[in-house]
């Protein structure tokens, strides 16, 4: 299992604006559960309490993609 962590102060400055982050990366995260396929990390869930925003996910060795962009760059099309 993959961990990412958000620190909360890191959302943004002012309560309104870290509501709004929030609420577009549960709208994120509602994606990520409705994906099924073998090449799509899956989602396995998350927690959130008043320090950090912890997103589980399936891990996957082998590197990034960010990695593989470097070696292999790619225009928008192809990805």
């Amino acid at each position: 299992m993959a961990v990412k962590q958000v620190p909360m102060n890191n959302l943004c400055n002012t309560q309104h604006n870290q509501e709004k982050k929030i609420k577009a990366m549960q709208s994120e995260i509602e994606l990520l559960k409705s994906f099924n396929h073998r090449n799509i990390v899956k989602y396995l869930g998350t927690h959130k309490d008043k320090d950090k925003f912890s997103i589980f996910l399936e891990f996957v060795p082998g590197g990034s993609l960010e990695r593989i962009y470097k070696t292999y760059p790619m225009n928008e099309t192809l990805i």
